[in-house]
C-alpha cells in the first residue's frame, strides 16, 4: 500500500468516526430534551390532586406514545365517527386588579394557553432553566406590581416551588415560538428579562392582593 492509498484510508476511516459522533450527539440532545419533558410530566403530576387535570396528563402520555390508550368497552366504536373538534384544554384563570392571569397545570394546557389563549401583547411567564407552567398576564401594559405577582406565580408551579427564590424569564406573548414537532409545552422564546422572587400560592396571592387593596381604602 503506497502513502497515497494510507492516507485515504485514514481520511474514511477518520470521515467514518466523524459521523458517527454527529449521530452520537445527536442522539444525547434527542434523549436530553425526552428527559426534560418527563421531568415537567412528573411536576404537573406532583403537584396536583384534581383528576381533571391528571386525566389531561393521561391523554397528553397516550399522544406522545409513552402509556396505551385504554380498551374500548363497546363494539360500536368499530365504526368510524366524525372527529370532534379541538377541544382547548383551559388553565386556572385568576382575576387581579382588574386584570386576567392564567396558568397552564399541564403541557397541554401550557400549548393551549400560549398558542390558543394569549394575545401577541401579552405578557407570557416561565422559569427559568427548569420544568414549570405558562403564566399569560392577559394585559399589554401590566403594573409593576403585576410583574412581581405574575412571576411569583410561576415560581409556584414550577420545579423550583420549594427553593427560596426563583429565576423567572418573561416576555411579550409575541416572542414565544413553538416549533413543529415540539413535544408539549416545549417553546422557544427570545428578548426577555429575568425577575428573581419567592414562590407564593394562588391563595396568597389573592390574599395579598386583598390586603393591599384594604390597606388603600383606609387611607
Amino acid at each position: 500500500m503506497n502513502i497515497a492509498q494510507n492516507a485515504q484510508n485514514y481520511f474514511k476511516r477518520y470521515s467514518k468516526a466523524r459521523k458517527g459522533e454527529k449521530i452520537i450527539l445527536e442522539q444525547i440532545e434527542m434523549i436530553r430534551a425526552e428527559v426534560i419533558y418527563l421531568e415537567s410530566v412528573l411536576m404537573s403530576i406532583q403537584q396536583t390532586e384534581e383528576l381533571s387535570i391528571l386525566s389531561e396528563i393521561q391523554e397528553e402520555l397516550i399522544q406522545q406514545g409513552f402509556i396505551s390508550a385504554p380498551k374500548a368497552t363497546h363494539k360500536s366504536t368499530k365504526k368510524k365517527t366524525k372527529q370532534p373538534s379541538k377541544v382547548l384544554h383551559e388553565p386556572l384563570r385568576l382575576t387581579i386588579d382588574g386584570v386576567q392571569v392564567s396558568i397552564g397545570r399541564n403541557n397541554l394546557q401550557n400549548d393551549d394557553l400560549t398558542m390558543e389563549l394569549s394575545r401577541n401583547s401579552d405578557w407570557w411567564f416561565h422559569s427559568k432553566e427548569v420544568p414549570g407552567s405558562h403564566v399569560v398576564v392577559h394585559t399589554a401594559e401590566p403594573s409593576d406590581s403585576m410583574f412581581e405577582l405574575a412571576a411569583a406565580l410561576a415560581a409556584w408551579f414550577s420545579q423550583a416551588r420549594s427553593s427560596s427564590y426563583v429565576g423567572i424569564d418573561y416576555t411579550k406573548r409575541k416572542n414565544v415560538k413553538k416549533f413543529k414537532g415540539a413535544k408539549p409545552g416545549s417553546v422557544h422564546y427570545t428578548d426577555f428579562y429575568t425577575l428573581y422572587v419567592a414562590p407564593r400560592s394562588p391563595d396568597d396571592i389573592l390574599l395579598l392582593n386583598k390586603g393591599n387593596h384594604s390597606q388603600q381604602g383606609e387611607l
